[in-house]
């Protein structure tokens, strides 16, 4: 994945693989695998804030849930 050199990474649901998109699809406890240009770590989800898109020029703005 090229991509991941541009210094993205992918994060993944470890119970079942699923890629995540949103902060809205994380859960406290959840624990994640995330892809890295060189290797990848497991973590486990503490906390979680939502935002609006950052591609609405708001670039998270005033609209922050917490989980």
């Amino acid at each position: 994945m090229c991509v991941l050199g541009r210094g993205y990474s992918l994060a993944l649901r470890l119970r079942d693989g699923h890629i995540l998109y949103d902060a809205g699809e994380f859960n406290r406890g959840d624990e994640i695998r995330t892809r890295l240009a060189r290797g990848q770590v497991v973590s486990r989800v503490e906390h979680v804030e939502t935002d609006s898109p950052i591609s609405d020029g708001t670039h998270g703005g005033e609209s922050r849930v917490q989980h």
